[in-house]
């Protein structure tokens, strides 16, 4: 049974690690092609580097996104990239998506209530899911006319977590025990598709812009297991990870359009004989479609937020990193590193 519901899940991401070190092995089908060793880096230094795309302080101005009282933050936990490189943050405490532009806002886009989960975007359009204790929809928005139509998710369909878009469909990501799967909900041109297709799986796995699948699954606290499988379920490529220390959570997994493949996971580190000594980072590892790792990027110490909100790859291979201080927002294009 696989389990990528489980690995992929954006959950409890604060686990405990005494010991640092983790191999990598690769390959096609049953034969590991590769085995590579990740250096012990520790917590002193940084693999790649970012720039700050977006930045927002914590309020309800139009510059601003969420709020902020008694010392919490509360704000967007979702964002998405379209092919211009603007960048549209669910700001759902305000009721609105926020569009940037070379880092200063262009545009919003009013929401109907603050029960908005996930943004999903593709060219000029953009959906986000809407999840009250009565209703279930998807919001369709074009980027030039504001809101273009309503999708509702029938009542028999699963659950919703995400919403991801998947070439002109419209889909809800849902996870249970038989995974993670996909679920056509409808079409960026605002249509509906037919009860008994929401409720039938799409895909199982993660959709890459080449038509691959990703799956896998969590086999013990310091081995995940990541399989690519073609379009026709055909095995493609497997990526065996372990780790001395234990895996403190996979948020995002994506693939690009030239077959490469990226998994966002967390490290953490805590001083057992004081709590407060916390550190922790976030790694996005790249892929090449033989699975040979080929570039990894890396959070300073205590860079990201917890939980971790959300990794953005688009289909290009840019990479996105939503993170939260005291302050408000951070959203960080990083570039690849060795």
């Amino acid at each position: 049974m696989r389990r990528t519901g489980t690995l992929f899940a954006v959950g409890a991401l604060i686990v405990a690690a005494t010991a640092w070190g983790l191999t990598v092995s690769v390959g096609r089908s049953s034969e590991v092609l590769r085995r590579s060793e990740l250096p012990d880096i520790g917590f002193d230094r940084t693999v790649g580097s970012a720039r700050t795309a977006v930045r927002a302080r914590w309020g309800d101005a139009a510059d601003e996104v969420g709020i902020s009282y008694d010392g919490e933050t509360v704000g967007p936990y979702s964002f998405g990239i379209d092919d211009r490189d603007r960048v549209y943050v669910l700001d759902q405490i305000n009721r609105r998506v926020v569009r940037y532009r070379d880092g200063a806002v262009e545009a919003t886009f009013s929401l109907p209530g603050v029960w908005c989960e996930d943004i999903a975007v593709s060219r000029d359009r953009f959906a986000v899911l809407y999840r009250t204790r009565t209703e279930r929809s998807i919001l369709l928005f074009d980027a030039d006319d504001g809101q273009v139509a309503t999708l509702t998710i029938d009542p028999s369909a699963p659950d919703p977590y995400r919403v991801r878009i998947i070439e002109d469909e419209v889909c809800i990501e849902s996870h249970d025990i038989r995974g993670a799967g996909f679920y056509v909900i409808g079409k960026l041109d605002g249509s509906t598709v037919a009860s008994e297709t929401q409720r039938t799986m799409k895909q199982d796995g993660f959709p890459t812009p080449t038509g691959d699948a990703i799956t896998g699954g969590v086999i013990d606290e310091n081995d995940v297991r990541i399989d690519v499988e073609s379009r026709d379920g055909a095995p493609k490529t497997r990526i065996r990870m372990f780790s001395k220390r234990r895996f403190s959570g996979i948020p995002e997994v994506s693939g690009d359009l030239r077959g490469n493949v990226y998994v966002a996971y967390g490290l953490y580190w805590e001083n057992p004989k004081d709590i407060n000594d916390r550190k922790g980072r976030l790694v996005i590892a790249k892929y090449a479609s033989d699975g040979e790792l080929v570039g990894r990027v890396e959070t300073e110490n205590d860079w990201y937020a917890e939980p971790i909100r959300k990794v953005v790859v688009t289909p290009s291979g840019e990479i996105y990193h939503l993170a939260s201080d005291r302050n408000g927002i951070r959203i960080l294009h990083w570039t690849h590193g060795r």
